[in-house]
């Protein structure tokens, strides 16, 4: 790697090689080559080191011991004490003891409670179970962005080196043309007019180039980020823009079952939502519980482990509320319009995923057609220039019309390779709206990379 190539900032440094499928970049100056990732390694790697995911996988153990945290409150409750006076009475009271003089006190005391019966109480259970659910469909929903933004990266990484060895390759075209032009003035056949709109041509393209390297650059960084690995040096990655048609995807498609995951966590969290108002307002019900105690006490150590000295009580314990303010009924107006909120959001979600579906399967059709359009056009272009090359040659057609199907195969081939990575993302876009597994899209991108 020459000197001026380097950047002063990390996960920027890149290179690539001019091959039609394979893109390397590198983050750091490295003399060893690094591993060279596929699409599904790619995806893989960032699954296991992305620290988006990995938060979400905490949190789903977070959502694990609030749920066990939701069932203890209904077992039984039992707690202990052990304590030790120095006191004295006062001896103007009523039979002080030890004729006034200071003693020592111990007492040993073992409290229980058990609830029998409150209302909501099943549905704290219920609705703690549900919380471990709702954090691993965030964990889904997190690992299902993380790939498409995956897939999309290393698309746009294929898409901008792909775009270099284009403008290269104008670049090489421009330069004979400019040979040509030079060749045919000095022999008197050509105008020196020629030559100039070639070195035009030339200057012209440099600029682009260098904004297209500079592309590349930020796209591998941001591969780079979204991999989780920043202390990379060095990544190679390997894969066609050359996606398979949508036919043979909906082949793979077929018996799949689909899930919209964000309209699934919407309705648990409604159900959710519903055992909490039970729990809420459970306060305001009687409640039953079983109490119970044991006791002892004595002056001396000895009387702690004395039976005689034991004390005890069991009961049942009944509370009813009887007055609060009217609050039962404001908590209660308070969670229906909660919970009436979490049904206008889920149906929100629906029209909104209505919507995307219609959009993302007519955007899928439109990606298709354009294409088939664009190879269309870049094959038409490729057999105009060579049929403009040939009639340069024999002084058949000025170089104003060499330059225009030259710059016509420049256009169309860059219009293919976009079109090429537009359908893939609009795949991304029909496998969200559609709730499709994103391992399915990255299996059918992998067939042909």
């Amino acid at each position: 790697m020459k000197s001026q190539h380097r950047h002063p900032q990390r996960l920027t440094k890149l290179i690539f090689f001019s091959l039609s499928f394979f893109a390397s970049f590198e983050i750091l100056a490295a003399d060893e080559p690094g591993e060279v990732l596929g699409l599904r390694d790619s995806v893989n790697l960032a699954l296991q080191k992305n620290p988006i995911v990995l938060e979400s996988r905490e949190k789903m153990k977070e959502g694990d011991a609030l749920g066990m945290l939701a069932f203890s409150k209904v077992l039984p409750s039992i707690s202990s004490t052990v304590q030790f006076n120095r006191q004295k009475d006062a001896l103007n009271g009523t039979r002080p003891k030890f004729e006034g003089d200071s003693y020592n006190f111990y007492s040993g005391k073992v409290e229980g409670a058990q609830p029998l019966l409150q209302r909501g109480y099943f549905s704290a259970i219920s609705a703690g179970r549900k919380e471990s659910p709702l954090r691993g469909l965030d964990v889904e929903i997190s690992e299902r962005d993380l790939v498409y933004r995956v897939v999309q990266s290393f698309y746009t990484v294929l898409l901008n080196t792909h775009k270099i060895q284009t403008l290269r390759k104008a670049e090489g075209l421009y330069r004979q043309s400019l040979e040509t032009a030079e060749r045919r003035m000095k022999i008197g056949r050509g105008q020196r007019l020629d030559t100039l709109q070639a070195k035009t041509q030339m200057a012209l393209i440099k600029p682009r180039i260098e904004k297209a390297e500079n592309d590349l650059k930020t796209s591998a960084a941001e591969l780079s980020n979204l991999l989780g690995d920043r202390q990379a040096k060095f990544v190679q990655i390997k894969g066609k823009l050359d996606p398979l048609p949508f036919l043979k995807i909906q082949e793979k498609l077929t018996g799949t079952k689909s899930k919209i995951l964000e309209i699934e966590k919407s309705k648990l969290f409604i159900r959710q939502r519903e055992d909490e108002q039970v729990v809420t307002l459970g306060k305001h019900w009687p409640q039953l519980n079983a109490v119970g105690n044991a006791e002892r006490s004595g002056y001396k150590k000895g009387d702690l482990s004395d039976d005689d000295a034991t004390a005890w009580s069991v009961g049942l314990q009944l509370k009813i509320p009887l007055f609060s303010g009217l609050s039962y009924f404001f908590e209660k107006n308070q969670t229906n319009s909660q919970i009436m909120q979490n049904r206008l959001d889920e149906q929100r979600l629906r029209d909104e995923f209505a919507l995307k579906q219609v959009k993302s399967s007519q955007d899928l059709d439109s990606a298709e057609s354009v294409i088939r359009s664009s190879k269309v056009a870049f094959d038409l272009a490729e057999e105009s220039v060579k049929e403009a090359k040939s009639q340069y040659r024999v002084s058949n057609i000025d170089y104003t019309q060499l330059l225009t199907t030259e710059q016509n195969l420049q256009d169309s081939e860059l219009a293919y390779d976009q079109a090429k990575y537009d359908y893939i993302v609009s795949l991304i876009n029909y496998f969200t709206a559609w709730g499709y597994s994103s391992d399915i899209l990255v299996e059918s991108l992998e067939d042909r990379g």
